[in-house]
């Protein structure tokens, strides 16, 4: 099927119109594209993005691509407060220039793991981003998570970033759930220099009158600066 659609609007000083389809490939996925024009003042630009979504025996595959010219702006851009990054003055929050994502997923059918529970899930993601001032950043990460008998997740996680700074992480966990809309999560973090383990009790509020949802969270661990 085909899905079209399209959308103006005026307020704060902005004119912004666009419109986008969205369409099934055959069997591979669905395909997303989109396209945006704005001006405002001085300003006038316009914004292009693509989306794809496949799923087949189990495996993800998503990716979303995104330009803007210089002059583009959105409703954010023209309604926050300007910032400035070193000499750079922004006029609001500017939207990126370019933004690249990619997810992949898929079972992980290792006879170790399949003992008990789901089909343990293998997960990897890459992306880059471009914004109006200051260097490209770009996000690699990796995760497993194995649902176990009882509800039991456990997974483990890890990023290394570019771009001003260079960063990197892990993380590691086991999460139990508690009640029918709660859980309790055991882990170590290790982050920016920081290596701490943590327990962390949370209840998600639902939608019953009189509901309600809390967290508590406890961290023990060595941080950087001697904190």
């Amino acid at each position: 099927g085909l899905t079209v659609e399209g959308h103006v609007e005026a307020v704060a000083g902005l004119v912004q119109g666009g419109g986008g389809l969205t369409a099934q490939v055959g069997g591979l996925g669905v395909v997303s594209a989109s396209a945006a024009a704005s001006r405002t003042g001085d300003h006038a630009g316009a914004l292009a993005a693509v989306v794809f979504d496949s799923r087949f025996a189990g495996f993800y595959l998503s990716a979303t691509s995104m330009r803007a010219t210089d002059g583009y702006r959105d409703l954010a851009a023209v309604t926050s407060r300007p910032s400035f990054y070193r000499n750079w003055k922004m006029e609001g929050d500017e939207p990126s220039r370019a933004i690249d994502q990619v997810t992949v997923s898929a079972p992980l059918r290792l006879a170790l793991l399949m003992r008990g529970g789901d089909v343990p899930v293998a997960s990897a993601s890459y992306s880059a981003q471009t914004p109006a001032a200051g260097p490209r950043r770009r996000v690699w990460s990796g995760s497993l998570r194995h649902t176990l008998a009882d509800r039991v997740t456990a997974y483990v996680t890890g990023y290394v970033s570019r771009g001003e700074r260079r960063d990197a992480g892990a993380f590691f966990g086991i999460s139990v759930p508690l009640g029918s809309s709660g859980s309790v999560t055991a882990g170590v973090q290790a982050q920016g220099g920081d290596t701490f383990g943590f327990v962390e009790a949370s209840r998600a509020e639902t939608q019953a009158d009189g509901s309600y949802g809390w967290r508590a969270r406890i961290e023990q661990g060595a941080r950087q600066g001697g904190e």
